[in-house]
Formats: C-alpha cells, structure tokens, sequence
C-alpha cells in the first residue's frame, strides 16, 4: 500500500553510490546526513522487489558487503538458517503498514558470522508527502549462545532431523515465499526426501520438489526434468478458478525474435487448457510476466483424499487417479476443490532443465537458454485463486494465494542472496 502524508516537510537529499539522487520529506528529528555513521540502507517499497537503493560506508563494513553486491536486490541476503519467521513478519507488518518501529533480528555478514540486529525501520515520504522507501538504522549487538538458540528454535526452516544429500549435486535453491513475495519463509534444497510446510489464509499443506541430477534414481525412465508435489487441504473455498503456473518478477525486455518464439511456446502448452498469460507491465503494480492454467488441467496427478483416509506419500510417483474424470466434471461446473478434502498434485515436465537453466525437447528448437529470456530474474511456481480468465491482469494483490515457489539456480547473481538451508547436526 502506499498513502500520502503531511506535504511541506522538510526536504533532504541522499546521493546513491551510483549518483542517483534521492530526495525525501524528513520529519524523523535526525536525517540519514545527520547520522551518516551509523549503519543505515534505503529501500525502495514501491518496487516489487523491495530493492536496496543506498548504504552507506558503515553498512557495508558491518555486514562486509560491497556496495556493488547489494545494489538493487532485496534485503533478505542478511537473512540466514536461524533468523526466525516470527522476526521477518514484524518487519513485513510494519513496512505493509507504513509504521516506524524496531524489531531485534538475527542476521548474518558476507563471512557467514551471526550477529543480533536491533533494526529500526522508518517510512521516507517524497516530495508530495507520499511513502515511496525505508530507511533501515542497524544496531548491532553481541548475540549469546543461548539467545542464538533461542532464536534458531523460532525459525521454521529446514527441519532438524532430516537426511541433506550433497547440496553441490544441484545447482538449485528452493525458496517458499510468504503471500507478498518479499519475504523468505523457508529455503530448501530439491532431492531431499523431505517435505516442507507452508500456510497460509486460504491453503494449508507440504512441499516436495525434485530436478534431474547424475545421482539422483527417481528420473530414471521418467520423461522428466523435475517435479513438484504439492499436497494440502484448502481452510476456506476459493474464489473462481485456482491457477497453476510459472512466473519472473519483473517485465521481460523480449526481442521481436524472442517474442516469436515465446508465441510458439505459448501456442504449445494451449493444447493443455486455458492459458492467461501477460509479459508484465512496468505501469501497472503487481502485473507479473506469467503464463497460468487451471490448475485441474495443468496438473499432471491429482488424488483426492476424503478426511480419514490414508494420504499418498510424497517423494514417491503418485498413482494416475482414479477419480480424475469425476474432479474435471466438477471443474466444468466452475467447483474445482473443496474444503475438508486433501489434495495431492504433481506438476512435472521434461522441457525444462533448470539444473542447466535451459529449455529442451521443445519441438523445432535448439536447447533455448533462458538467461535470454528473462535475464538474471528467478523463476516462480504459483499456484493462486482469485482471478478469472477474461481478466486482463492476474495481479499479485488480487489473488488469492496458496503457495509461491522459487527457483533459484547459481548462475544468477542473486543466488547467494538466498540463505542456505538449515543443515542436520553431526549428531
């Protein structure tokens, strides 16, 4: 949300690193100029990303970052395994809600050290009085063994007793995101064997993915390149349809070639249902570059469970379902799920390989990289509902989500900007 506030304030300037200046309404007592030694970053809220935009020289020596690595991405690269949900959601509330407050953080430096961050955050206004960035004032302090522990046993990430393969066998991260899209909930490795929780408002559920890898068995004699499973009981009934797709944060600088051939890509996966797509629009806020199905169609296994029945085992291939006739009938009444049944969903494909970030198999292509596509942007599983198929838009604050995946591969830039997931102890 972005509301206005008094206008006439007094005006302060705030030159970036690179020269961009920046001018903001103070009223806060003390300005960034007036306590430039203190560790402090600006954000700009009313990008999607939540980028940072400026930090001075005493930010940079606290966390050990370089100016160059932190321009322009989200400030969760400070985040690492123990920082906590609980922590991460004071500070989405207060910015949602345009306050100013503190909240106590565990974060990390570049060098991987955990330090406790007394963060005090406050809204900066433009000119016309209007909230457009954040100020953050770090405080470090010490932080006690039994503090960190305290606030490891807060986080909800990875869980403790679970077998981690070789993180190095994929060249991917996992990430869950909250319904904003700006916060980490959990990070995970693909091939686990585990499943991971998420909630929210609508959807309650667990998480599976794999991708293709030299050791890894599950794809042998599948045509597939990875796979999600997603298995969960919807706590309220959806609004229209729920969609299935994928997603890139920004809008796609797309050549008139690259536009051709995303037109043959998108004539293809039509075979399979309705499609909504869009390649984003930088005017309209939360207008995402995305190509969606009905979900019912898009998934490749559905199984519905009624309340009291055995629930089939993620990690393992789901069995065709039985009463997959019956769900795409009621899906042609417009009653696509119901609450108090559990659904379990697999999505899988052989076009794509995201551990070589590349499309494949595709009819009459060459192995497409997608650099060239979308540049150095993640790519992002959504599944929501909320939005209809005759709308122009399926814009992020309308919908209605269930659950926001991901993919992090290590040749983007911003993969280490993603903290690592929580390892099992030797023990």
């Amino acid at each position: 949300p972005v509301t206005k506030g008094p206008v006439g304030l007094r005006p302060f300037p705030v030159l970036c690193p690179n020269g961009t200046l920046l001018e903001f309404s103070s009223g806060l007592g003390l300005d960034i100029q007036q306590n430039i030694e203190s560790p402090v970053c600006v954000v700009d809220i009313l990008d999607s990303c939540q980028p940072v935009v400026y930090a001075n020289q005493a930010f940079c020596e606290m966390t050990g970052y370089s100016w160059p690595e932190i321009e322009g991405i989200n400030c969760r690269f400070l985040q690492g395994s123990g920082t906590s949900l609980e922590s991460v959601e004071n500070i989405r509330k207060l910015v949602q809600e345009l306050r100013e407050g503190t909240v106590d953080i565990l974060n990390y430096t570049k060098d991987g050290v955990s330090f406790m961050n007394n963060l005090h955050l406050r809204p900066l206004r433009s000119a016309d009085g209007t909230v457009t960035h954040y100020l953050g004032c770090q405080n470090s302090f010490a932080l006690s063994s039994e503090d960190e522990a305290s606030e490891r046993s807060s986080s909800s990430g990875v869980p403790t007793k679970c077998t981690v393969r070789n993180p190095s066998e994929s060249n991917l991260k996992i990430v869950l995101l909250d319904d904003s899209m700006h916060v980490v909930r959990s990070v995970h490795w693909p091939n686990t064997g585990e499943v991971f929780p998420f909630e929210n408002d609508l959807f309650k559920g667990v998480v599976h993915t794999r991708t293709r890898t030299p050791n890894d068995t599950y794809f042998v004699e599948k045509r597939r390149g990875f796979e999600i499973q997603i298995q969960g009981t919807f706590k309220k009934q959806p609004k229209g349809v729920v969609w299935f797709g994928a997603e890139v944060p920004k809008p796609m600088a797309l050549s008139r070639m690259k536009r051709t051939i995303c037109a043959a890509l998108l004539r293809f996966v039509a075979q399979f249902g309705r499609v909504h797509s869009s390649f984003g629009d930088n005017n309209i806020p939360g207008d995402f570059p995305h190509i969606v199905l009905p979900a019912l169609p898009a998934m490749d296994r559905i199984i519905v469970t009624p309340p009291g029945e055995t629930l089939p085992c993620l990690g393992e291939d789901l069995a065709v379902s039985s009463n997959l006739k019956a769900l795409k009938a009621l899906s042609s009444k417009g009653e696509d799920f119901i609450v108090g049944q559990t659904y379990t969903m697999s999505f899988y494909s052989h076009f794509i390989d995201f551990e070589n970030w590349a499309v494949v198999n595709f009819p009459g292509f060459r192995s497409l990289d997608l650099h060239n596509f979308w540049g150095d942007m993640n790519l992002r599983f959504v599944l929501y509902a909320g939005a209809t198929a005759d709308q122009p838009q399926h814009l992020l604050q309308a919908r209605q989500p269930l659950i926001q995946l991901e993919i992090v591969h290590n040749t983007l830039p911003r993969y280490d900007d993603v903290p690592n997931p929580v390892l099992p102890s030797s023990s």
